[in-house]
């Protein structure tokens, strides 16, 4: 079980040939799944999917996280002794991030009904008292707006306020982690709109993924701040 959580930070930290296939040093995807599967070791499975989301959800390939969604509801009742606190937040909140995306992608209702869902529930356990999940609740309300917003003139002040109230929140619960993520998804939203405050973000974004030890996340987003350059 805990050879695909070493895998997953292998790839972050640029040590394997694909950083969206739990295949390298500590372990190999396809041999590890198939003996999950054949032996019905619903623990070995639900991890390894549980580390690809968020693969694909820090390296924003969301056909991909979705399609592991979908199997991963195939077999929804094995999963519910597995989700702990800490990994169902994490899981809950990548999958919000996964229906803002396609939202914003498709432009189709049931992806905006599906982020709608995650953030109401979010924000019911924010109400139960719980810290983790008002940063990541405040960054899915901006990336819904973000994605709403796509359809007409952007209000941009009004979309910085939202993603600096969700940075301010994961400073303040000191995750640092999201607080990159945060703000790469602030510099995506406001990329074609205001450079020099996607820039900002950027940067900063790129700076917290290399104190956390993701070299791949700093590339990705030294790449968005190359392109950035390259078009004004």
């Amino acid at each position: 079980v805990t050879e695909p959580f070493w895998q997953a930070v292998l790839n972050l930290m640029g040590e394997s040939d694909d950083v969206l296939k739990l295949t390298g040093e500590a372990m190999c995807q396809e041999a590890a799944m198939e003996h999950a599967l054949s032996t019905n070791n619903d623990m070995v499975v639900f991890t390894i999917r549980y580390h690809l989301v968020h693969l694909y959800g820090y390296m924003e390939s969301y056909t991909m996280g979705e399609d592991m969604f979908q199997q991963m509801r195939v077999k929804p009742k094995s999963h519910r002794g597995l989700r702990c606190h800490f990994v169902s937040t994490s899981l809950d909140f990548f999958t919000g991030l996964l229906w803002c995306a396609r939202y914003q992608q498709s432009g189709k209702t049931v992806y905006h009904s599906r982020a709608k869902k995650m953030i109401r529930f979010m924000k019911k356990e924010v109400d139960r008292g719980s810290v983790i999940h008002k940063p990541l609740l405040q960054l899915l309300l901006a990336e819904l707006m973000s994605a709403k917003e796509e359809k007409k003139k952007k209000r941009v002040d009004e979309l910085i306020r939202a993603y600096d109230e969700a940075i301010d929140c994961t400073i303040q619960c000191e995750v640092p982690h999201y607080e990159g993520v945060a703000n790469e998804k602030a510099g995506n939203a406001l990329s074609s709109y205001d450079d020099v405050a996607a820039k900002r973000y950027y940067q900063r974004a790129l700076v917290l993924y290399e104190q956390w030890g993701a070299p791949v996340l700093v590339e990705k987003v030294a790449q968005k701040l190359k392109y950035l350059d390259c078009e004004t």
